[in-house]
């Protein structure tokens, strides 16, 4: 079946469907539609853009995180997301859209698909056991880590505190401790130590 596809920073250029046309067709664009209160709309998107054009799908960007913002309308309009998460709150990213087109008229079927490497996670450990079971975690090389440690420790424990983490992170000034990355990639973490 031929498949006719489009691409602009926004929706509002997009041809319309001729009489007659049954081709399949997919927009893909960048912009927003007006669904997030509180954040101002770059490229503005209708909701219903996909539906006034005649295409099958519309896929947008702007967000990091997987939205089908027309659930109810026979064309999707979707955020496919980012592949990778960039922040801690990017809740949602990490996905990519599975689109199957199946004829003109039908709504296409859309499926969040998992696929990113790094997770992204936020941890406080209150003892020494919390921080090395941690640091046991299988998957730990695959994770990007804001660690905050509450804990009182002795001296011996701060050295090994110290010790552990030291060929993960570099030292910031002033009383923060930069989270690990088994990369290098680093973030902000909190760290308190008390002596026994």
């Amino acid at each position: 079946m031929p498949v006719e596809g489009w691409r602009e920073r926004s929706g509002n250029g997009a041809p319309t469907r001729e009489l007659g046309d049954e081709r399949l067709r997919i927009g893909c664009v960048h912009g927003s539609t007006f669904d997030v209160s509180g954040y101002q709309t770059n490229f503005p998107i209708r909701r219903d853009a996909g539906v006034q054009r005649g295409l099958d799908y519309l896929a947008i960007g702007d967000t990091h995180s997987f939205r089908d913002v027309t659930e109810t309308l026979l064309v999707p309009t979707v955020y496919p997301g980012a592949p990778e998460p960039t922040t801690f709150d990017d809740a949602g990213a990490g996905r990519v859209a599975i689109v199957a087109l199946f004829r003109r008229g039908l709504r296409p079927r859309v499926d969040p698909e998992a696929v990113a490497f790094w997770r992204w996670i936020d941890v406080r450990c209150r003892d020494m056991n919390e921080l090395r079971n941690l640091l046991a975690t299988s998957d730990l090389d695959r994770c990007v880590v804001r660690l905050h440690l509450d804990m009182t420790v002795s001296l011996s424990e701060e050295s090994e505190v110290m010790r552990t983490n030291s060929t993960r992170a570099s030292w910031n000034r002033g009383d923060t401790w930069p989270g690990w990355h088994p990369r290098g990639g680093l973030d902000e973490s909190a760290f308190t130590s008390r002596f026994r």
